[in-house]
């Protein structure tokens, strides 16, 4: 999977957005492996993504992705079990800065297991969203968002501090 080029991948992961939503375990999880994503187990993704670098974004278990997402993956991007992305997120991991002719280093963004996305929301590289975390939809996160907090705004931060629960009983009592 590694051999194959990086126009191989961006064409594959280009292929989603003529394919119909319906079916998206069945067309969309399957092309994003042949374009180098690794998924750890069952995920939804729902719609069309733009994935810059494939191979560098990671989804975990029973991930949520919903429709036109950006992952900007250079820096790498993992998300953890659980996961819920709405529509139109944008994950950076590397930006322009002051001085810089191209792209600045890179920087990883890791989405912590039951974490909530919001519509439109913005994650800058560097960040890490905490285990059970929400981001509000349209925020601008440039600051790691600790554990269980609901996180809002331009810049973004913490609008409430709550309890996290583990996901295991979360998911035992729903059975």
């Amino acid at each position: 999977m590694n051999q194959l080029g990086a126009l191989t991948r961006r064409a594959l992961v280009g292929l989603l957005r003529f394919l119909p939503s319906e079916q998206p375990q069945k067309i969309r999880v399957p092309l994003l492996r042949l374009a180098g994503v690794t998924f750890d187990g069952w995920a939804t993704i729902f719609g069309f993504q733009t994935i810059d670098s494939p191979h560098m974004l990671r989804v975990g278990k029973r991930c949520f992705i919903n429709a036109e997402c950006w992952f900007q993956g250079n820096g790498g991007i993992e998300l953890g079990t659980e996961v819920l992305v709405a529509p139109r997120v944008t994950i950076l991991t590397s930006i322009y800065r002051e001085g810089c002719h191209s792209l600045c280093a890179s920087q990883p963004v890791v989405i912590e297991d039951g974490a909530w996305i919001g519509a439109g929301s913005t994650i800058f590289p560097g960040v890490r969203i905490g285990r059970g975390a929400i981001v509000a939809a349209g925020s601008l996160v440039q600051q790691d968002v600790p554990n269980g907090a609901c996180f809002g705004g331009v810049p973004a931060g913490i609008l409430h501090q709550r309890s996290v629960i583990s996901l295991s009983s979360v998911n035992k009592s729903m059975v």
